[in-house]
């Protein structure tokens, strides 16, 4: 099957991942989150690397940084709807990450940053250290702005999780059918 404008790769990735999106709502959820995460900022790998060259990537205006805090609020709320509310203790948000088929000491990052370059689990707690002095509670005057490029990071963050989640999921399920089919 074609569709104009859409790779044939595309379209085979999505009927591949049909089943987990159909079967966990939860994923839907998180990937509606994510969503509307990239709708409301995004950047091409051509803005970030401009802004990393020209070390300007801070909002210019109030507009422009409640635009990057919403963003960044949906790709932490597509996380939420993965492992769950994080928890404040280590112990335990390694345990749900470990649950939802995602490993907390990956190394991951948008692929140019520097020193972006870090723990799923010390970004999450960054993230969540973020969420709760600022946008959740409306205070975007706490002397730490979130950046483009910190929000497109962390936007990388969101969707490593979710896919990975995905496919775990999706292996799960085969596992299951097999042990249905041979025992």
């Amino acid at each position: 099957m074609r569709a104009m404008g859409v790779p044939e790769s595309t379209i085979d990735y999505v009927w591949s991942i049909l089943p987990a999106l159909l079967k966990y709502e939860y994923i839907v959820n998180a990937a509606s989150f994510f969503r509307e995460s990239i709708i409301k900022v995004w950047m091409s790998d051509e803005d970030v690397q401009e802004m990393m060259v020209d070390k300007s990537d801070l909002p210019i205006s109030k507009a422009e940084g409640a635009g990057i805090e919403t963003s960044y609020q949906n790709a932490f709320k597509s996380i939420e709807a993965i492992i769950g509310e994080p928890s404040k203790e280590e112990n335990k948000l390694k345990q749900q990450l470990i649950k939802q088929g995602i490993n907390p000491d990956e190394i991951v990052g948008y692929k140019t940053m520097e020193p972006g370059k870090e723990k799923v689990l010390e970004k999450i707690k960054i993230m969540q250290i973020n969420r709760d002095k600022k946008a959740a509670h409306g205070k975007t005057n706490t002397g730490r702005d979130i950046g483009y490029c910190e929000l497109k990071d962390k936007q990388e963050l969101a969707r490593y999780i979710i896919l990975k989640n995905i496919a775990y999921k999706l292996k799960e399920n085969e596992k299951r059918l097999i042990k249905e089919v041979l025992y």
